[in-house]
């Protein structure tokens, strides 16, 4: 009985977060940051404001473009044909 309580509870949460998303509608982003205002008027990273306001939670990586920009080196020696088999192997023998 307790466990439906929560899964009531917690979904009700999500609801009440998704319909104070949807009443907010636009809202102010900086163009170089992108932090977002929440209701006080306060700046915050988009995704500490979504977390906030929702079960969202975010891992973070580097997207193929970014690799690209900001890594070449690194995208250079992956396309070495022998990188991950050599790497591999040298892990096997420690």
């Amino acid at each position: 009985m307790q466990n439906l309580v929560s899964k009531k509870e917690e979904e009700e949460r999500r609801l009440k977060a998704l319909a104070e998303y949807r009443i907010l509608g636009t809202k102010p982003e900086c163009s170089y940051c992108r932090e977002v205002k929440n209701k006080e008027g306060d700046w915050m990273h988009l995704e500490k404001y979504l977390s906030k306001i929702s079960d969202i939670r975010f891992s973070h990586g580097v997207c193929d473009n970014c690799m690209e920009k900001h890594f070449p080196d690194v995208i250079e020696v992956w396309n070495k044909k022998d990188f991950f088999e050599d790497g591999q192997k040298r892990f096997l023998e420690s």
